[in-house]
């Protein structure tokens, strides 16, 4: 699903499903450039997360994933998803408007407020923001939420009016940093 409006950035998401927590592992060192992705870390510029202690490697992340699916399992017999994946990609001609939103401390910023959209919810999440590489072209942040609420353990709800709103707060937030960094 792509989903684009008029701001800074449009949102994608992969059709992928990752009903295992190997497949959450695999997404979470895809988008982190860790474990066997660790030689293509090139185009990483920063990885950070909610709900989770990063810092303590991914193997931690994905144990922590797994502690809050498994405190609602007696109640949602199966999971199906365990894990959602998508990316907030930023228009190309951001560059020329306000160049300093591209350091490595203000798009750290920027994905830390996208976040919250996700933390707010309830749900962990793992970010990484990623340069521009021959794949895409543009600068991205990847999102990887854990599916089950740490706070009730319903699961996410991604549907396309939802998807719609996410844009447009994420489109917000960019917009405000931009305000905040470059005056407009």
């Amino acid at each position: 699903m792509n989903t684009s409006t008029a701001g800074p950035g449009i949102i994608i998401i992969p059709r992928q499903e990752f009903n295992s927590y190997a497949e959450s592992r695999n997404l979470i060192e895809y988008i982190t450039r860790t474990g066997k992705r660790s030689n293509q870390s090139d185009d990483l510029l920063i990885i950070g997360a909610r709900g989770v202690q990063i810092s303590q490697g991914i193997e931690t992340v994905i144990h922590q994933f797994e502690q809050i699916q498994g405190m609602y399992k007696p109640r949602c017999h199966t999971y199906g998803r365990h894990c959602h994946h998508e990316f907030y990609c930023l228009k190309d001609t951001l560059v020329d408007l306000c160049p300093s939103l591209f350091d490595r401390e203000n798009m750290g910023e920027l994905a830390y407020r996208l976040s919250d959209v996700y933390w707010e919810k309830g749900h962990q999440v793992v970010y990484a923001v990623h340069c521009p590489d021959r794949n895409t072209g543009h600068y991205h942040i990847h999102f990887a939420v854990n599916s089950i609420c740490l706070e009730n353990g319903h699961k996410w709800n991604t549907t396309e009016a939802y998807t719609r709103k996410r844009v447009r707060l994420f489109n917000d937030i960019t917009m405000q940093l931009m305000k905040e960094l470059c005056g407009h």
